[in-house]
């Protein structure tokens, strides 16, 4: 019955969409609604070793196929729903149909707001930054989703300054991710707090890794986030620390530099872990460990050849307890413009580091998608 619902929704949307197709923009009175969205399909190549036998992420997928839907009523009310359609199809709790439903509440100069419902938390940039706006397919392993949950549910306040050069941010959710879309907290009820400062000059920053518009003037930013949550379960497939049973602190900065199409960013992130399970400590000394991580990047836009070119190393590692685990990579992309980024084939090869005496801890991979924005 839950299936049944979901296609007669999809249904639903997909006929609104081939109504307003051609236009886009739909208004009565004070009220406009917008319908954008953006499809990416993609190949999937890992180099196997000759001793593995399952060679299933050899494959074609649907990265993407989200429908947008933006909305104002008169000056101040604003709201947003995102959806991706191949999450309906997927068996992984992970994978979001719904990735974003807000309300949001903004003076008339657009310099204080507050915003509630499903949506981002306002830490980590690469996190923050749309797929769509990236050189690479993939984010970096340490805000991809596996070490904290991306989205959750509840209200965010946003203040800015200085024609938005300075912007802080602070909010309470609920801390369970996507299963606070319908699902209970935590068993012992407390929330996750996160708090984000950005200041940028000469001109305001976007969440961009790209330099399209080749910026006459060098332009900078500097960001620090932080994020606080007690809970009394612990979850996360490959990190056991989406949640934690214990306390979970967390610190993240990160800069930009663009100038005239060249891009250079970095961030780093820790997780300081106190766990009520002792034995993740191994005997040690200390009541937390820390998992940390950080990513250089650097990449260039020519006009000419309508191209991207990007390359970014990045580690995370899962504990500061356990040594030649670090789980690094080294990836190169380009980007083909065949309009801009609203059309645009986009390869990412993935190559795998060693971590001292350690092998690779993945296969490298080639990932090769086409991102279509309508």
């Amino acid at each position: 019955m839950k299936m049944k619902k979901r296609w007669l929704f999809c249904l639903t949307l997909l006929f609104l969409v081939h109504i307003v197709q051609a236009q886009f923009t739909m208004s009565s009175g004070d009220k406009v609604l917008q319908v954008s969205g953006y499809i990416v399909p993609f190949m999937n190549y890992r180099f196997y070793d000759a001793t593995v036998s399952d060679h299933s992420k050899n494959r074609f997928n649907m990265d993407f196929a989200v429908i947008r839907f933006d909305g104002m009523s008169g000056k101040h009310f604003h709201y947003e729903v995102q959806l991706n359609m191949p999450a309906v199809y997927s068996t992984d709790l992970s994978d979001e149909f719904l990735m974003q439903s807000t309300i949001e509440w903004r003076t008339s100069k657009d310099n204080f707001n507050i915003r509630a419902g499903y949506d981002k938390l306002p830490f980590s940039r690469a996190s923050l930054n749309p797929q769509t706006a990236s050189a690479f397919m993939q984010r970096p392993e340490m805000v991809r989703g596996k070490t904290f949950n991306r989205r959750d549910c509840g209200f965010t306040i946003e203040k800015n300054f200085w024609n938005k050069r300075l912007n802080l941010y602070g909010g309470m959710y609920s801390g369970q991710g996507i299963n606070s879309i319908i699902g209970d907290n935590d068993p012992n009820g407390k929330f996750l707090y996160v708090g984000r400062a950005e200041f940028s000059y000469p001109a305001r920053s976007r969440f961009e890794e790209l330099d399209l518009n080749h910026v006459q003037i060098p332009n900078f930013s500097l960001a620090a986030s932080t994020m606080y949550s007690e809970k009394s379960t612990t979850t996360g497939t490959d990190y056991p620390i989406l949640t934690v049973d214990g306390k979970k602190f967390s610190t993240e900065y990160d800069f930009t530099f663009q100038y005239k199409g060249l891009t250079i960013l970095g961030e780093y992130v820790n997780y300081k872990i106190t766990p009520n399970d002792t034995t993740l400590l191994y005997g040690k000394p200390t009541h937390y460990y820390n998992a940390n991580g950080y990513y250089l990047m650097s990449t260039y836009t020519s006009k000419r050849l309508n191209s991207v070119f990007a390359i970014r190393y990045d580690t995370f590692n899962p504990s500061d307890l356990v040594l030649l685990d670090a789980r690094k990579t080294l990836s190169f992309g380009y980007d083909w413009m065949l309009d801009g980024f609203n059309s645009v084939i986009k390869i990412h090869y993935f190559k795998r580091l060693k971590d001292g005496a350690a092998g690779p801890w993945s296969e490298d991979q080639i990932r090769i998608g086409w991102q279509y924005k309508f």
